[in-house]
């Protein structure tokens, strides 16, 4: 079903016993991408990988299954959408290593249900009051923008400074002033040619 330079867009059933129906969605790649994918293949060490003139044909194409229906996922943006996909994984990061959502001590499960719960609302509202996905800050006339903020250090600052912050006696305008200059100041994204997510995510939305 796969011909070269043509994408796929099909309905099947996925299963054996219970059948799902899903799409099936292919895209091939440029000859260089798919080419070096295959290079990689050929030169794995392990002995014991045998790869196949099927596996390597396969190679040279990047394959989806959804449950999502043409008209809310054309095939054209389901490529491009892909590549946000390490969001949801820098988020659970973020969580994880600073905001220490898998560290529960040996608590009953009462206990434990008030921390879990108690962490993923903080989370949420780390979230909801920074200006995590806005558009990049802008400079002055001969200035670029500058970078926009990093989850990952944007967690990081909640993390390590907010209860200092919190314990401040600050007006809570002040507060909100003093929390915006110090995210502004330390968690922006380095400059860097490759698109950070807020750059990707800003190209699909346009």
């Amino acid at each position: 079903m796969l011909r070269p330079n043509a994408a796929l867009d099909c309905q099947l059933l996925l299963g054996q016993r219970e059948k799902l129906p899903v799409r099936l969605l292919a895209f091939p790649l440029p000859p260089k991408i798919a080419a070096e994918r295959r290079r990689k293949a050929r030169a794995d060490r392990d002995k014991r990988l045998r790869h196949s003139e099927n596996y390597l044909y396969l190679l040279g194409w990047n394959i989806f299954l959804t449950n999502a229906p043409q008209e809310q996922l054309p095939l054209a943006t389901a490529a491009t959408l892909y590549r946000l996909r390490w969001r949801v994984e820098i988020i659970f990061k973020a969580w994880k290593s600073h905001l220490g959502l898998h560290h529960v001590s040996q608590l009953g499960r009462h206990q434990v249900e008030v921390l879990v719960y108690g962490l993923l609302l903080f989370a949420v509202l780390m979230h909801d009051h920074t200006p995590l996905a806005s558009e990049p800050i802008r400079g002055g006339p001969s200035r670029p923008p500058s970078p926009p903020l990093s989850l990952l250090r944007v967690a990081q600052f909640f993390g390590s400074w907010l209860l200092a912050l919190l314990l401040a006696e600050l007006h809570p305008s002040d507060l909100q002033q003093r929390m915006r200059q110090q995210l502004h100041a330390h968690c922006r994204y380095d400059r860097r040619r490759r698109k950070n997510y807020v750059d990707l995510r800003s190209g699909i939305l346009s």
